[in-house]
C-alpha cells in the first residue's frame, strides 16, 4: 500500500472484496446480517477554520430505513428555509452565516420537531491555534480545560448524542477525560485514522467511545475490518464514513450492515450521497425481518 497510495489500494481491495463476494458484499461479511445503520447526515457546516466543521441529525425513533432517510430529508429541507440559504458545503449541507451557538439553537429546534437527534462534528484540529482552540464567529479562545468544559456544555444543553473530533488529534488525554463526563457518543475520527495502533492506544487510556470507519484512511479493506473488529471487542461504538469528496460506489453502505454499525455517516444531499442511502433500502428489502441497529447513546 506505501509504494502505491491508499486511494488505489483502497479502491483495488474494494475490487477484489465485490468480486469475491459477488457484488453482495454485507453478506459476505455476516451472512446472518438484521440490522441496518441509522443515517447520520450532514445538514449543515463550514469549512472554514474558527467555526463547527458539521452539524448532524439522526433520526434514532425511526423503526425503517425509508422512514429514518425521509426525515433527514425533511430536516435538511426545513433547515434550508429557515436559513434562506442558497450555498451548500462539499457534502450538501447549507451553510450558515450565523455562529456556531445560533446554529445550534436552529437545528436542535428544528431537529426536534422531526424527532431526530443532533450531533456535531468538531475538527478541533482545524481550530487549534497556539494552544488555543479558536472560535472566529464566537470571538473566542479556549485552552484544552476551557474546550472540555466548553463541550460538556453543549452537551448537556443541547442533548447531543454524538460529538466528533472535539480536541486535536494527538489530545487523548482529553478525549478520555470527555468521554468520562458526557453520556453521549465521543468519537475519534482524526484521533484514531481508522488506524488499529492508534486506536489500542485510545483503548488504553479510555479515549472516546466510539471510531470513525473510514476504509481510505486504512487503504484496504483487511486493514479497515481489522480496526473495526478491535472496535468491537473492546466495545467502542463504530461509525462507518464518506468522505468529504465522494464517489458514487456504495460500498460503504454493505460494509456498516456487514460489519453491524449502528450509523453510518453518508449524508443527506447529493447523487452521491444519496446513492449510499438506496443501497440501505435495497439491503432493507432484502433481508428477512429487518430492523434498525440503534446505537447504544446514554441520554
Amino acid at each position: 500500500m506505501e509504494e502505491i497510495g491508499s486511494n488505489l489500494s483502497i479502491a483495488l481491495s474494494i475490487a477484489a472484496t465485490k468480486a469475491v463476494a459477488e457484488n453482495n458484499v454485507y453478506r459476505f461479511l455476516e451472512p446472518i446480517a438484521r440490522g441496518i445503520p441509522y443515517p447520520l447526515g450532514n445538514v449543515m457546516g463550514d469549512w472554514l477554520k474558527g467555526s463547527i466543521q458539521e452539524y448532524l441529525v439522526a433520526p434514532l425513533e425511526a423503526t425503517t430505513i425509508m422512514e429514518a432517510i425521509d426525515i433527514n430529508k425533511a430536516v435538511w429541507k426545513d433547515l434550508g428555509r429557515k436559513l434562506k440559504s442558497k450555498s451548500k458545503n462539499r457534502e450538501g449541507g447549507w451553510i450558515s452565516k450565523h455562529d456556531d451557538i445560533k446554529n445550534l439553537d436552529i437545528v436542535t429546534k428544528i431537529a426536534e420537531e422531526h424527532g431526530a437527534s443532533v450531533g456535531i462534528d468538531m475538527a478541533a484540529s482545524s481550530l487549534f491555534e497556539n494552544e488555543k482552540y479558536v472560535f472566529k464567529k464566537l470571538k473566542k479562545e479556549f485552552d484544552e480545560k476551557e474546550q472540555i468544559d466548553f463541550v460538556t456544555d453543549l452537551i448537556k444543553t443541547y442533548r447531543l448524542f454524538y460529538v466528533e473530533d472535539p480536541f486535536h488529534e494527538e489530545d487523548f488525554e482529553s478525549f478520555a477525560d470527555l468521554a468520562k463526563r458526557a453520556k453521549c457518543l465521543i468519537v475519534g475520527d482524526d484521533l484514531f485514522a481508522t488506524n488499529e495502533q492508534r486506536l489500542e492506544l485510545g483503548i488504553d487510556v479510555d479515549a472516546a467511545n466510539a471510531i470513525i470507519i473510514k476504509p481510505n484512511q486504512t487503504g484496504t479493506v483487511s486493514r479497515t475490518l481489522k480496526t473495526s473488529a478491535v472496535a468491537d471487542k473492546k466495545k467502542y461504538t463504530t461509525i462507518v464514513s464518506h468522505r468529504s469528496a465522494e464517489t458514487m460506489d456504495v460500498f460503504i453502505s454493505d460494509l456498516a450492515v456487514g460489519i453491524e454499525s449502528p450509523l453510518i455517516k453518508c449524508g443527506v444531499y447529493g447523487k452521491e450521497r444519496s446513492i449510499k442511502l438506496k443501497r440501505l433500502v435495497e439491503i432493507w428489502n432484502s433481508i428477512e425481518n429487518p430492523v434498525m441497529n440503534k446505537p447504544k447513546v446514554f441520554i
